[in-house]
């Protein structure tokens, strides 16, 4: 178990490195974006996000 929770960190830091920004469209957000997003990348957001967020609900 400790040796997975490692090899999952180098995981995030070497997505972590590769990452400078992410933008959000409001259509689907991967589990490497929120990786991203927690290591400090920059967020940019799509100006039809929170139009397709309202018709979803």
């Amino acid at each position: 178990m400790k040796s997975f929770m490692i090899l999952s960190a180098v995981a995030a830091l070497a997505l972590s490195l590769n990452a400078s920004s992410v933008t959000l469209d409001g259509s689907n957000v991967t589990s490497r974006d929120i990786v991203d997003i927690a290591n400090g990348a920059k967020v940019g957001i799509d100006q039809n996000a929170f139009s397709k967020v309202k018709k979803s609900t």
